[in-house]
């Protein structure tokens, strides 16, 4: 009898020792189940965040190169048509060495760093104003926005003007055989105060653009038709 109830008592035990670390471990896992639930909210976040994140560069990158023209009229203007297609226009302008090419001889251009023509190219040039080396050369940094299959926009980011913004366009006329070009500039000289000031201001006024743009008129046209 003795040996029974001891038996039953050794049973009970045992079955309250089970029972404890069930309720044990149910407790503590309820306990940590909020703290699973943060981290998860978390690590979600963080996931969400470091895709948000890399959106907004991506969205940054695209917007980069983009350069919002100025909202006054241009200081100068040029349009000109040339009979070919569009295409060939586009190509003839994405060409290495176009700017040399496009340049009066007496205006000669000594390339530094010309790179091709994309989002954030540079080029990197000097210009003798008489291509004699008489005169001081000009250093002429530009960095190229808004590149397109239809024109491109060159802003100086270092040079003798206090400002020059160049869009270079062409597009397509109706009869899809001839492509109309424009460029319109937006430019401020620098105070007075030297000879590149100077010279800018018989470079690049009035008369000295239309010189300069007639001349690029006419090689246009002359190379194209090769």
């Amino acid at each position: 009898m003795d040996h029974m109830l001891t038996a039953a008592a050794a049973v009970l035990t045992a079955g309250s020792t089970v029972a404890l670390r069930v309720k044990t471990r149910t407790r503590a896992k309820m306990a940590l189940a909020p703290l699973s639930l943060a981290v998860a909210v978390i690590g979600r976040r963080g996931q969400c965040s470091t895709a948000a994140s890399a959106s907004r560069q991506e969205a940054a990158g695209s917007r980069k190169w983009r350069y919002e023209l100025p909202s006054r009229p241009p200081d100068f203007e040029s349009r000109f048509t040339v009979e070919v297609e569009e295409q060939e226009v586009m190509l003839f302008h994405f060409a290495p060495n176009v700017l040399a090419r496009l340049t009066p001889p007496l205006a000669a251009v000594r390339p530094r760093k010309v790179e091709n023509l994309a989002e954030g190219s540079l080029n990197d040039f000097e210009l003798d104003p008489l291509g004699l080396g008489l005169l001081p050369r000009i250093r002429w940094v530009a960095r190229h926005y808004d590149v397109s299959t239809s024109g491109f926009t060159d802003l100086q980011e270092q040079g003798p003007m206090a400002f020059w913004c160049h869009r270079h366009s062409w597009k397509a006329l109706d009869d899809g055989k001839t492509t109309e070009v424009v460029d319109r500039i937006w430019l401020e000289h620098r105070e007075l105060g030297g000879a590149e000031s100077l010279l800018t201001r018989l470079l690049f006024n009035r008369l000295g653009l239309e010189v300069l743009f007639q001349y690029r008129k006419w090689a246009t046209t002359l190379l194209l038709r090769k």
